[in-house]
């Protein structure tokens, strides 16, 4: 199995996103949990470094470290992913790819050393695991949904270095990560091709009209909406970026 993690911010069009996703088969990409799985990432970034610091200093039960280099960290990691997939993502049989799209990240929510603990987890625990991440313009970003009732300067410095944390790490990991914008897709559906293109994944034109068919109540009135000449543009746009037509 292989693993998929949308990381991103409120109202940046992410549950459409997921959707698409979540269209491909075999695919089962699960929303929003809170952000659960900061902990875990802090939790073997804790052992590993004090795996790594002290264990030449545990040589016996007389030592403060005593027990510390018998640790695997990289098994202890490993576990925390497995039980996450099991009790968290709970994919049903048949699932190709999981994972789950999380909008808690944010510096008023995580720090950016946490930040880049859970991006690290989720390459290094995950089995074949990659990262996308999901940006919008920020002032658009602040004239939408709930952000409208924030503090606009402390909700723009949010955002931006929220940004900021993804584009950074997008251009340390750049094969096993994708950058995608709303702008690409808003009422532009062919703009999600080159990320199904980077996935190696494809859809026919039924399904990707299927998509646009479920209106998602909180983006009403975002123009994402597909009919049979979007789905076709969409369809068409992954097939070029996969090198020809199938």
């Amino acid at each position: 199995m292989q693993y998929l993690f949308v990381v991103t911010f409120g109202r940046s069009g992410s549950t459409a996103l997921t959707n698409l996703l979540n269209a491909v088969p075999g695919y089962c990409i699960r929303g929003e949990n809170g952000g659960a799985l900061n902990a875990l990432a802090d939790a073997a970034h804790v052992v590993r470094d004090a795996h790594d610091r002290f264990g030449h200093l545990a040589d016996g039960p007389h030592t403060p470290w005593y027990g510390i280099d018998t640790i695997d960290p990289r098994a202890f990691a490993a576990s925390l992913a497995l039980a996450f997939t099991k009790e968290v993502l709970c994919p049903p049989p048949g699932t190709r790819v999981t994972g789950f799209k999380e909008i808690r990240y944010l510096p008023e929510v995580i720090g950016e050393d946490t930040f880049r603990h859970a991006m690290r987890f989720m390459l290094d625990a995950f089995p074949d695991a990659r990262i996308v991440f999901n940006t919008r313009d920020v002032e658009k970003t602040l004239r939408s949904g709930w952000w409208k009732d924030r503090d606009a300067d402390t909700a723009r410095a949010q955002l931006t270095e929220a940004t900021r944390w993804y584009r950074e790490f997008h251009a340390k990991e750049p094969k096993r990560t994708f950058l995608i914008d709303h702008a690409d897709y808003d009422g532009k559906p062919e703009g999600f091709a080159p990320l199904l293109a980077w996935l190696g994944e494809d859809l026919d034109e039924a399904q990707v009209a299927a998509i646009g068919a479920e209106r998602l109540q909180h983006l009403q009135g975002s123009g994402w909406g597909l009919n049979a000449r979007s789905a076709r543009r969409l369809v068409a746009g992954v097939r070029r970026k996969l090198g020809g037509s199938r």
